[in-house]
């Protein structure tokens, strides 16, 4: 994009033009404490800043408008967007995980690229959810279906750490 996000020093987003570096806009009023982690949607009109007031916002750039946000029990420390849905996927300091789904209301504009029909390069690949992990991850976060059998462990790639927990939130749904 034209535009480069970086955590402010007031609990704010300060927009940035990338070729000028000239200061453009600033999302602010939202958070209570230091923005850490941003994430772009892909289409490049939303924003998700996540801070350590345990909140994530959703802003539309343009407008420089707050459409909505989410408090969470422990800090948000990875955020993602679904490349081809109306979802963001956020994990928290404790490794639960969770997606905002819808994330944009329905009356807007929907968070995907344009070019989501194209394959991305690899320099702007995005963080895609395949359903094969989908499906992984609610047989292991799912209680009434019982622990993930030993034969997924095989495929299991996150090196003997222990799966991840869901993520309780307002509008946060556990990954199923």
């Amino acid at each position: 994009g034209d535009i480069l996000a970086v955590p402010g020093r007031k609990n704010d987003v300060v927009m940035y033009d990338r070729d000028t570096g000239e200061r453009t806009s600033c999302l602010k009023g939202g958070h209570t404490a230091s923005v850490g982690f941003l994430s772009w949607s892909p289409n490049g009109k939303y924003l998700a800043p996540s801070a350590g007031d345990c909140q994530v916002m959703l802003w539309d750039v343009e407008k420089c408008q707050d459409l909505d946000r989410q408090k969470f029990d422990s800090q948000i420390c990875s955020l993602a967007w679904r490349p081809t849905g109306n979802a963001l996927a956020v994990i928290d300091m404790e490794g639960r995980f969770g997606v905002w789904e819808p994330a944009i209301p329905s009356h807007m504009m929907l968070p995907i690229a344009a070019s989501a029909l194209t394959t991305p390069t690899e320099r702007e690949a995005p963080l895609n959810f395949s359903d094969e992990d989908e499906t992984r991850a609610s047989r292991e976060s799912s209680p009434e279906d019982g622990p993930a059998s030993d034969e997924d462990d095989d495929e299991n790639t996150n090196d003997g750490l222990p799966p991840a927990k869901p993520l309780k939130g307002r509008q946060a749904h556990p990954q199923r």
